[in-house]
């Protein structure tokens, strides 16, 4: 029995290793309760100041929500026996201004969500929406088509579709013989 088939893909392992990489300071502390501590003060002082209408510059990421001080869309992920789908949470974002990428295992879904608000407008507003560019680093399983992939963008949902291959007997595995040395 092979206990690797209950064990779940980790469909953002290369996202994380990027955020260790860019933030020492989260992986050395990650699991220390003063940091936990830490993330969960900044968390309720913002929310209390979300609560009156005052959001903090901090409101889109503190020290453990994004090491890469990029904004992540959230990730649906819907395993299916023929494909894996993904929908992505873009609202407000052009479908030009998303890109696309696979390298090696990975793929990057980029882009960048730009601020519209003119100074002239009004004296006083209040800004919740988060903007700048973003990223999600998503690490493939081995069954995936990656020649086949196929994306499509409407009401603010980049939906990614990745055929699954069925996997070959060599990943299988095979029995090798043992011939005597000469």
């Amino acid at each position: 029995m092979q206990l690797s088939k209950f064990k779940p893909w980790n469909w953002f392992k290369n996202e994380q290793e990027q955020e260790k990489a860019i933030n020492p300071v989260l992986a050395r502390n990650e699991l220390s309760p003063i940091m936990q501590l830490h993330s969960e003060i900044d968390r309720m002082i913002n929310q209390v100041f979300h609560d009156f209408s005052m959001p903090l510059a901090t409101d889109t990421g503190g020290l453990l929500s994004g090491a890469s001080g990029l904004f992540k869309p959230s990730v649906d992920i819907h395993t299916k026996a023929n494909k894996y789908q993904l929908l992505v949470e873009i609202p407000g974002v052009d479908e030009d201004a998303i890109e696309l990428e696979l390298v090696n295992d990975t793929l990057a879904i980029k882009g960048e969500k730009e601020h519209s608000h003119s100074q002239e407008e009004a004296d006083n507003f209040i800004v919740e929406r988060t903007y700048g560019s973003f990223q999600r680093l998503i690490s493939l399983p081995d069954d995936v088509d990656k020649n086949n992939i196929q994306a499509s963008f409407k009401n603010g949902v980049l939906n990614i579709v990745l055929p699954r291959v069925k996997q070959s007997e060599a990943h299988k595995g095979k029995i090798i013989d043992i011939k005597t040395a000469a």
